[in-house]
């Protein structure tokens, strides 16, 4: 086991660390595929994204795959115990598909005549989903749900000390859209090396700043965020903004650590 996280944390070279251009091109490749999915949606409609958060949902949930994961997150981080993560990678994610299911998340979701006002629903853009060490495999593949909900694609960025347990997550979410017939670009992997500047690259933006209107979103106060907090970026150009993570858990019965976000519209 010892070995395995010493292998994780080999030495890096300036070459190795993925730049703000690969960054870029890996968002580029986002975009494209959420693209190919809003075509999907047109056509097939909210049928389509629950049909997409389903299998994200089964490429973790599916027993062997549940059991297997859990060995290589304990077995990688030297974190926790597999018959907890074992349960963990099932419960967690069935309480974050039962929630999704729930909810109408394209086109009109809401339509108050009285006042005049019909809701829609619409992608935000590429999400990047930054995940802790301690649940590297549950982690990635609920935000990954939460983003191809809102018709977005993602990008996961794990902690250096869990990538190698993140990566057959990621690729097992990859394998089982392509199943149904969408892109596997709808998520993707930070790649490894995953340093402070490469999730820097991502976690941050030029012209962060609180937004000052009231019609774009909630006035918060501009802060810092902890060096491990677990956090969505939607890459959009201009601004950004920090909602605060009580007023965006999507699953709070299941999902307490989820879904604190940081927005670049």
């Amino acid at each position: 086991m010892q070995n395995t996280r010493m292998a994780t944390r080999a030495a890096r070279t300036a070459a190795d660390i993925p730049t703000d251009d690969h960054i870029v091109g890996m968002v580029v490749k986002a975009r494209a595929a959420m693209a190919w999915y809003a075509d999907e949606i047109a056509a097939h409609g909210q049928a389509r994204i629950d049909e997409a958060v389903t299998a994200l949902a089964w490429s973790i949930y599916e027993p062997a795959r549940a059991r297997r994961l859990a060995e290589i997150a304990v077995e990688v981080t030297g974190i926790g115990e597999v018959e907890s993560k074992v349960v963990k990678n099932q419960r967690k994610t069935f309480g974050t598909l039962r929630d999704l299911l729930r909810v109408k998340s394209t086109g009109i979701i809401e339509n108050i005549p009285d006042k005049g006002i019909v809701k829609y629903a619409k992608p935000v853009g590429v999400v990047g989903a930054l995940t802790p060490s301690t649940n590297p495999s549950a982690t990635p593949v609920n935000k990954a749900m939460m983003a191809l909900k809102g018709g977005n694609a993602v990008v996961i960025a794990p902690p250096p000390s869990a990538w190698a347990a993140t990566q057959p997550a990621v690729d097992g979410m990859r394998r089982e859209l392509e199943k149904i017939g969408l892109p596997a670009d709808l998520v993707q992997l930070l790649p490894n090396p995953v340093t402070r500047e490469a999730t820097t690259a991502i976690s941050t933006a030029p012209g962060r700043q609180t937004p000052n209107s009231a019609a774009t979103a909630p006035s918060v106060p501009r802060r810092r965020l902890p060096t491990r907090t677990a956090m969505f970026v939607a890459f959009r150009p201009g601004s950004v903004w920090l909602i605060p993570s009580s007023s965006t858990k999507v699953v709070s019965s299941t999902q307490p650590c989820l879904a604190t976000r940081l927005l670049l519209r």
